[in-house]
């Protein structure tokens, strides 16, 4: 009798499946956290943190209460309106909810009353830096309200608009228009990120240095030992998890056995890696002994295909989730998703946040 394993379509509620199914963005962010603490994917732009903190400001001094739900609430507001200006009036299109925000932008008139992120709270700009603005002092550690360090970085830059102002493209876009960071503030955001952690110091140096390089491998010798260690292993991770990836995909979709083309990548990128001194310091212990196993098994002899099932079903034990291989059925459809995560360590955030910040070790 000819035996069929099909696999049921993903679950619709998604946050009920693992979204790192093999544990590697996990890796990933804490090897990160190692390399550059003070930054997140999501911190690219100099200015955004400045617009943060003029928006924070503009809330707190025009909101009813010294609530934090009433700051947020007004800072909501603001982030609306900028973006609306942004994608209006500026070239700077690429940012979460721009689709929502286009549409408002073709309306006779800006609202900033209309929802554009399902969470905005935690997706859009304050979701995305304010681990980061909170690391280098200038958002109070447990209030919504921005720090006299702040104040100070910001000078006399501040938002002056009244609740009309964004009711009116015209008035809208003058507000934002007569807003302006000068390289002081912008050096005064460096200074924050870069020169009071040795290892935001070291990696900005590194970067500062070595203008050309493309990755944290070619800044060796340059940075803190722990960090030396992570650089090496960057490269070599990014490998091994790519065909771990595609080996994985496959067996989703119902094949047997793993190319033996990707048995081979399997084999040959798990010894380089296990060749490395590269787990980061405090990383999750069932997450590193999952990954561990899983790398010193895919470079001995037996099924590669077992040993990234047991990889995946470790992982989701590890964090009390459900694992995907357990949604067996007669409906085709579950696949692993493209890998949508930054998958360069935050290197290039960190090059962009030095040049826009004219920052120098000196």
């Amino acid at each position: 009798m000819k035996h069929l394993i099909v696999w049921n379509i993903a679950d619709q509620k998604l946050t009920e499946r693992a979204v790192d199914p093999l544990g590697f963005d996990a890796l990933r962010e804490a090897m990160s956290d190692v390399l550059v603490p003070f930054l997140t994917g999501a911190t690219r732009r100099a200015e955004d943190y400045l617009w943060i903190l003029v928006g924070l400001e503009w809330a707190e001094r025009t909101a009813k209460t010294r609530l934090d739900v009433d700051i947020w609430s007004r800072f909501e507001r603001f982030e609306r309106a900028l973006k609306l200006f942004w994608f209006k009036y500026t070239s700077h299109h690429r940012f979460s909810g721009s689709r929502i925000v286009e549409r408002i932008c073709r309306e006779s008139r800006p609202d900033v009353s209309r929802a554009i992120l399902t969470d905005q709270r935690g997706t859009g700009l304050m979701g995305n830096y304010i681990v980061s603005l909170r690391s280098i002092g200038l958002v109070e550690p447990a209030q919504l309200r921005v720090s006299q360090d702040a104040r100070y970085l910001l000078g006399e830059v501040q938002c002056e608009a009244i609740s009309e102002v964004f009711r009116d493209w015209n008035k809208l876009a003058n507000e934002f228009r007569a807003i302006r960071f000068d390289r002081k503030i912008k050096a005064r955001l460096g200074e924050r990120l870069f020169s009071n952690n040795d290892a935001m110091r070291r990696a900005a140096s590194g970067c500062y240095r070595r203008s050309r390089a493309e990755d944290w491998a070619t800044l060796a010798g340059l940075l803190l030992p722990e960090q030396e260690h992570i650089a090496r292993a960057c490269r070599p991770i990014l490998e091994l998890e790519s065909v771990v990836r595609d080996a994985f995909s496959g067996l989703l979709k119902g094949q047997k056995t793993v190319r033996n083309d990707i048995k081979a990548g399997l084999k040959h990128q798990a010894a380089e890696v296990n060749r490395l001194q590269w787990f980061p310091s405090g990383f999750n212990s069932r997450l590193q002994s999952s990954l561990e196993r899983a790398f010193r098994g895919l470079t001995q002899k037996g099924l590669p295909e077992r040993v990234i099932l047991e990889l995946h079903r470790s992982v989701t034990r590890a964090r009390g989730s459900e694992a995907w291989i357990d949604r067996l059925g007669d409906i085709a459809g579950i696949d692993l998703p493209p890998n949508q995560t930054a998958r360069d360590y935050r290197f290039r955030n960190l090059q962009h946040l030095v040049e826009e910040t004219f920052w120098s070790p000196v």
